[in-house]
C-alpha cells in the first residue's frame, strides 16, 4: 500500500512539474538579440546553388553569374542592382552580403574545373577560342572575342568573378603563350568571310 501511495505522490509531482514547464514554454528563459554579422560567417553550408540564388534575388538583385561555392561554405555571385555592379555573398546562415565588384581577379583556392570556368566566361558573352588554363593562384585564363571582334584575355577567379583585359599581365605563370613582362595586346580578329554569291 505504501508503494502505491509513493507512486501516486511521485506521479502527481511529475504532472505538476510538467504542467508548470508547459505554462512557461511560451516565455523563453533567456532572450538573446543577435545583430546580423558584418562579414560572411564561414561554415558548412546546406544551401544549394538555387537556394543561394533565390536568397540573393529576394533582396532585389539581378544575378549576372550563377552562384559559386567557395571552400569556406560561402556562395559568391556577380549581380547588379539599380544599375550598379556588385559582388554578392551568402554564408551558411543565409546572410546576404554586398561588396563592390573587385577590379582584378582575387587569388584563392578554386573549385572550378576548366569546363565550368569556360561556361562562366561564355555566360558573360565571350566567344572563347582557347582552352582555359589555371595558374598557381587559382585563376583561369583564356583568350576570347567580344564586341565586334575585339580579342581580350578573359579571367575567372576562385569566387567566379569574370574579368577581361587587353593589358593585364597577371601572375608570373598566368598569361598562356605570352611573356609575363609583356602586355597582352588587344588584337582585331580577322574579318569574317562572306559566303560566295550563287
Amino acid at each position: 500500500m505504501k508503494l502505491i501511495a509513493c507512486l501516486l505522490t511521485t506521479g502527481a509531482i511529475m504532472f505538476a512539474g510538467s504542467a508548470l514547464a508547459d505554462a512557461n514554454d511560451s516565455k523563453p528563459a533567456i532572450k538573446i538579440d543577435q545583430a546580423a554579422p558584418a562579414h560572411p560567417v564561414p561554415g558548412k553550408t546546406s544551401f544549394t546553388e538555387g537556394e543561394a540564388k533565390d536568397r540573393m534575388e529576394k533582396h532585389g538583385y539581378v544575378i549576372v553569374t550563377n552562384p559559386l561555392k567557395g571552400d569556406r561554405g560561402i556562395w559568391y555571385a556577380q549581380a547588379t542592382k539599380d544599375g550598379k555592379a556588385v559582388r554578392l555573398m551568402v554564408d551558411y546562415q543565409g546572410n546576404v552580403f554586398e561588396r563592390a565588384s573587385p577590379q582584378a581577379p582575387m587569388d584563392g583556392r578554386t573549385h572550378l574545373t576548366a569546363s565550368r570556368a569556360l561556361a562562366r566566361m561564355e555566360s558573360r558573352g565571350y566567344n572563347i577560342d582557347s582552352n582555359p588554363i589555371k595558374d598557381d593562384q587559382g585563376i583561369w585564363y583564356a583568350e576570347g572575342i567580344k564586341d565586334n571582334g575585339r580579342i581580350v584575355q578573359v579571367m575567372v577567379d576562385y569566387q567566379g568573378n569574370v574579368f577581361e583585359s587587353g593589358e593585364y599581365s597577371g601572375h608570373q605563370s598566368s598569361a598562356p603563350g605570352l611573356e609575363p613582362t609583356l602586355p597582352n595586346p588587344i588584337r582585331k580578329a580577322p574579318a569574317p568571310t562572306q559566303p560566295l554569291a550563287q
